[in-house]
């Protein structure tokens, strides 16, 4: 289905006082891409890419995500410069470590996500995914500059103008919050992008691959006509490796605004899994000739059948050709004529038959989500411009009344620009939270209750006395709770302090993602609930006089005081709060996520 061309996604003028630039980066697992705009005070941005890198044979807005290093963990070269020809020949190639798919080591920690058979590159010896994913954003980082300084007129007078107040919009994978955005972040330390500080970290923000495409779709028009709040939609981001679904609805449209509708979705089913259908099927083909060699198994697929059979692929009725050697080779054993293997059509869907049916699970349960009424999806990322996907989502999709479209714009180039998007227009007002959050705290002990009495060997006497019962889930926010960018979340709690210990408290964030409403007690579904991250707070301003208490002739403070969280934004947000004199303080609460 073709799109409107009515571009939606207006615009302001740049309300700064002072000239910047914003970059937005998005680290594919296979490919990736940067975008930019500057800002000058009162002009509107205009949203530019990188269009070409060192070492491309040709200008090309995407690059290969992929690293090499000597024995010595030397970074040799990265993006194009690790796939030219003259580095493949570099006589001391063979004892490089080629690093690829590294963006999968960066999955959330503690949560189950199938990645179907998928073995994962070895990180280099001595380095962690901080550092190689530093390393790459350095070489984004300079390949930018290098491009603004040459294309654009006094640019390096230009570059020098901003650097100092440049931002940066990191883009992930939907759910991929936590965890990975603090490891990305200290990679943009590692990678010199940003300083070590806190005025340098909050110089990265984040934002989801959905949301991204989302900005990147409006900005080019691919919406009705007459688009009226309510509009609904699907995002559907087929990517190198993940599969990021997002549904959203216009709750206004001047300006323009959007809510998530349902959590988003996030599975391993990209373009990668094709690849390694199609590695197998080479195996079994040419099992035994001098095309079975691993290393030439791996060329074959990565230049001739990524850069053409996969990209031409639609239509399963008719012959493939995949080439393998040069011209003058022909083998009708092995379906070989002039240097290309036939493949039938049947041969390649199934190669492509576990990334279609994931994608289609995937758009069906948000749909599904929102009530089940057809809502057109909207296909973007690098897979997303496969004619095979699109031909097998509208076949899968149609007889429900769904539309699949995609926008009129290289794809691969969305998420990068709706990263720049996103930092010049907050459109989405709300999301929903995908889990439900709580701490583990303990609650008064009640005789007559009988999950008390179940749990009375866990029993203790706090400071002041009294009996109380540890391991109780306490609820902050629910899943599927819709929730605004300005909205937070209180729950008061206490906390008794000797006199002369510390006052810092670090209480534990936890998930649970099961489908049973949240437990009460930690213990009832612990498979499900999943550490979030350490919530760390001083308390020492709320130790006043009128607090002191004694019990037993021990002095002791009995501290009440709130957690409040911001789960609005794409990065999760606390702080503390007490009542002081009858006023509301606010105290500061740093958010730690523990490393594997």
């Amino acid at each position: 289905m073709s799109a409107t061309t009515r571009k939606l996604l207006n615009l302001r003028p740049y309300n700064g006082l002072q000239k910047g630039i914003v970059i937005g980066i998005d680290v594919g697992t296979t490919f990736s891409g940067v975008s930019y705009a500057f800002l000058r005070p009162n002009e509107v941005p205009k949203v530019q890419s990188v269009m070409s890198f060192t070492d491309q044979d040709i200008g090309d807005s995407r690059v290969p995500s992929i690293l090499i290093y000597d024995k010595d963990g030397t970074l040799k070269k990265a993006g194009a410069g690790a796939v030219s020809v003259d580095t493949i020949r570099d006589p001391d190639y063979d004892k490089w470590t080629k690093v690829e798919y590294f963006k999968m080591h960066l999955r959330p920690a503690g949560t189950h996500i199938d990645t179907h058979e998928l073995q994962l590159c070895p990180l280099p010896p001595s380095m962690g995914i901080t550092q190689v994913m530093g390393d790459f954003l350095r070489y984004l980082f300079d390949e930018t500059v290098n491009f603004i300084k040459k294309h654009h007129g006094n640019g390096p007078e230009l570059w020098e103008e901003v650097k100092g107040r440049a931002i940066f919009v990191l883009s992930h994978p939907n759910g991929w919050a936590g965890l990975p955005q603090q490891r990305m972040r200290q990679a943009a330390i590692y990678g010199g992008l940003i300083e070590n500080s806190d005025e340098g970290r909050a110089k990265v923000q984040f934002v989801t691959e959905g949301e991204a495409s989302a900005l990147a779709c409006l900005a080019r028009g691919l919406c009705p006509e007459s688009l009226r709040t309510g509009f609904r939609f699907v995002v559907a981001d087929a990517g190198g490796g993940t599969l990021d679904m997002s549904s959203y609805e216009i709750s206004g449209t001047s300006p323009l605004e959007m809510r998530e509708i349902t959590s988003t979705d996030c599975r391993f089913g990209g373009s990668l899994f094709v690849n390694m259908k199609a590695r197998k099927l080479l195996q079994k083909r040419l099992q035994g000739s001098q095309y079975s060699n691993p290393e030439i198994l791996d060329d074959i697929i990565d230049d001739a059948f990524e850069n053409t059979t996969k990209r031409d692929f639609k239509d399963a009725t008719k012959v493939g050709w995949l080439r393998v050697g040069d011209r003058s080779e022909n083998n009708p054993r092995l379906g070989i004529r002039r240097g290309s293997l036939r493949l039938d059509g049947s041969e390649l869907a199934e190669c492509f038959e576990f990334s279609v049916n994931e994608a289609l699970k995937s758009i069906k349960q948000q749909i599904a989500a929102c009530g089940g009424k057809p809502m057109p999806v909207w296909l973007v990322g690098g897979f997303g411009t496969s004619p095979w996907l699109f031909k097998k989502l509208e076949d899968g999709l149609s007889p429900d009344g769904i539309a699949v479209c995609q926008p009129d714009m290289n794809l691969s180039k969305a998420v990068a620009n709706g990263a720049v998007l996103y930092f010049l227009e907050h459109t989405v007002a709300s999301r929903v939270a995908r889990k439900t959050y709580g701490v583990n705290c303990h609650i008064q002990y009640s005789p007559l209750d009988p999950e008390h009495k179940r749990r009375k060997h866990l029993l203790f006497e706090s400071l002041s006395g009294m009996s109380r019962m540890p391991g109780y889930f306490s609820t902050i926010v629910d899943k599927h709770t819709e929730v605004r960018e300005t909205d937070h979340f209180d729950k008061e709690y206490f906390q008794e302090v000797k006199m002369g210990q510390s006052t810092i408290i670090n209480p534990n964030l936890y998930c649970y993602d099961g489908e049973l409403p949240a437990p009460k007690w930690y213990d009832e579904n612990e498979e499900s609930i999943h550490h979030v991250c350490t919530i760390r707070a001083d308390l020492s301003k709320l130790c006043r006089p009128a607090l002191l208490c004694s019990h037993k002739g021990k002095k002791y403070w009995k501290l009440d005081y709130e957690i409040e969280l911001k789960f609005g934004l794409t990065e999760l947000q606390a702080r503390i709060k007490w009542k002081e004199d009858g006023k509301t303080k606010y105290g500061p609460a740093a958010i730690v996520y523990e490393e594997d």
